[in-house]
């Protein structure tokens, strides 16, 4: 053989010594604080990063709802507001209706209520009861229709 040719089979295989005898690198996915493996692989204990999924609402407000309120969807996500009064803005489409759009880690269960910026205008039940917690668990795209009985402060 040429001196080329062992140079170059040589260079080869260190090469492929290098690649298969190096760690993989870990990252940590901003969102979750979750280690994720590199391409290949890790070790066993860390996880993929989660693929983001959309979450969409429709909210119907009751007609007492005052003109220009604004309505928000708050949970226990950081996207959400983290259980403050003032969460995830809805925009007004309609005069009864409210929508908004925002994308979580697959896997996310959310626990929600809908307020018009504080506790003290938190969504109720229509004999003015308070309102159980909403949830949902993202496994997919999702589009919530939900309907506000009644506000604490109008009941």
């Amino acid at each position: 053989m040429r001196p080329l040719t062992y140079i170059a089979l040589g260079c080869l295989a260190w090469v492929t010594y290098c690649v298969a005898t190096s760690k993989p690198k870990v990252a940590l996915h901003a969102e979750e604080g979750v280690a994720a493996a590199g391409p290949r692989g890790g070790n066993g204990a860390s996880k993929r990063p989660k693929h983001l999924l959309r979450v969409r609402w429709h909210v119907r407000v009751p007609e007492n709802t005052p003109l220009h309120s604004n309505v928000y969807v708050c949970g226990n996500h950081a996207a959400l507001g983290a259980w403050e009064g003032v969460g995830f803005p809805l925009r007004r489409e309609a005069p009864d209706l409210y929508v908004g759009e925002l994308q979580v880690p697959e896997g996310t269960l959310l626990e929600y209520k809908f307020t018009r910026g504080s506790w003290g205008a938190v969504e109720t039940l229509q004999n003015g009861a308070q309102r159980p917690n909403r949830s949902l668990a993202v496994y997919g795209p999702e589009l919530v229709h939900a309907a506000i009985e009644a506000w604490s402060d109008q009941a």
